[in-house]
């Protein structure tokens, strides 16, 4: 995939060699403007604010899980 990501576009399916002899970095340039017309840095800070959630997520549902239940 990186060898991929490193060829011209109609070098993509045309080409069989894995690493192009002239690699070139336009795809990740195009990459850091975002995808769809949406920055990076959202995709960045959507991946963090999931990843607390889920971490929170799991705390509470352990403690619930550790703590003593009182009897009725």
């Amino acid at each position: 995939m990186i060898g991929g990501s490193l060829k011209p576009n109609e070098d993509i399916i045309g080409g069989l060699e894995l690493f192009p002899s002239q690699p070139v970095l336009d795809h990740y340039r195009r990459l850091t403007e975002g995808i769809a017309e949406i920055p990076v840095s959202t995709f960045f800070v959507n991946s963090i604010v999931l990843a607390v959630e889920h971490q929170r997520h799991r705390a509470v549902r352990t403690r619930r899980h550790r703590e003593p239940r009182t009897p009725r």
